[in-house]
């Protein structure tokens, strides 16, 4: 059984070393990534981590075309004799209750699986990116706000956070010749077998990592009003890009980011939980080098 990778990236150099390096340790065969247009440096660390030969990674500078991309890559790993495909954003980190994912995979007989997603928390002074700033991020919602459908009006209305949103859970498929990946990978069509749930394998997200990282996404929403995705596509994206040429983005911040154990969403102090295993995960890889390029 052979289990790929497939990712998408774009200046994410403090964190795609770790990140890398974490999804090998679970046991993938080989990862298969897109630099889309990297400016920062990333594409020198993805150059030095190709010395192992699981990581192949080319160039495509073009536009932000996710779902094209992710489903092609998807496809190629099919073609490279994957049974199982991870897709995975540089702010994810997949795990498993025992880090056993390939034994999960070999015992599944889902053509897709299912996976609820977990956003973590930064801290309010973490201004700018790091390879340490996951370390911070240790707090969540005690319980995720949805349902999913309504959490786009939730959040536009202020009675949420974007950080406690119940999150549009996201697959790991089978690998056939057919698969399709939609934005986000929140859905998958094109497999055969059961879509099923599973509680084993869990996706520790890390969406908003610095203050610094409002900025980013707000240029990702430009980059998608530019490839013309479809109104409700990439909401979050387009909001934050909104938000940043209303100049608001610092009550954002304070809405989706921790102090003294509580965010502040627009005059409400919520409370969040403790939770130690996105911190774990980043303990185990953080390096000087490759990470900082």
């Amino acid at each position: 059984m052979k289990v790929f990778g497939i990712s998408i990236v774009r200046n994410e150099v403090d964190i795609i070393g770790l990140n890398i390096l974490h999804h090998l340790s679970l046991g993938l065969d080989e990862i298969l990534i897109v630099d889309n247009g990297s400016s920062d440096g990333t594409d020198r660390v993805l150059q030095q981590l190709a010395m192992d030969g699981r990581i192949k990674w080319s160039k495509n500078a073009g536009p932000y075309r996710q779902p094209e991309i992710f489903t092609e890559l998807a496809r190629e790993a099919y073609r490279r004799g994957a049974d199982w495909v991870l897709p995975i954003d540089a702010d994810e980190f997949w795990d498993t209750t025992n880090r056993d994912l390939r034994g999960v995979l070999e015992r599944s007989n889902a053509g897709a699986l299912r996976v609820q997603i977990v956003n973590f928390v930064q801290r309010r002074e973490q201004r700018n990116r790091s390879p340490s700033a996951l370390v911070h991020m240790t707090r969540r919602a005690p319980q995720p706000k949805g349902p999913v459908e309504s959490c786009q009006d939730l959040v536009e209305s202020h009675q949420i956070a974007y950080v406690e949103m119940m999150y549009p859970p996201k697959w790991v498929s089978r690998a056939c010749s057919t698969v399709e990946i939609s934005a986000g990978n929140h859905l998958v069509y094109g497999v055969e077998g059961p879509y099923e749930d599973t509680d084993v394998i869990v996706c520790l997200h890390a969406p908003l990592r610095a203050r610094s990282m409002l900025d980013a996404k707000a240029d990702t929403g430009r980059r998608a009003d530019e490839a013309g995705y479809l109104p409700g596509e990439m909401w979050h994206l387009r909001r934050w890009l909104r938000l940043r040429d209303e100049g608001a983005l610092e009550a954002e911040w304070s809405a989706n980011s921790y102090a003294r154990d509580h965010i502040e969403v627009y005059g409400a102090q919520r409370p969040l939980a403790f939770d130690s295993r996105l911190r774990d995960i980043a303990i185990r890889w953080i390096r000087p080098s490759p990470l900082e390029g």
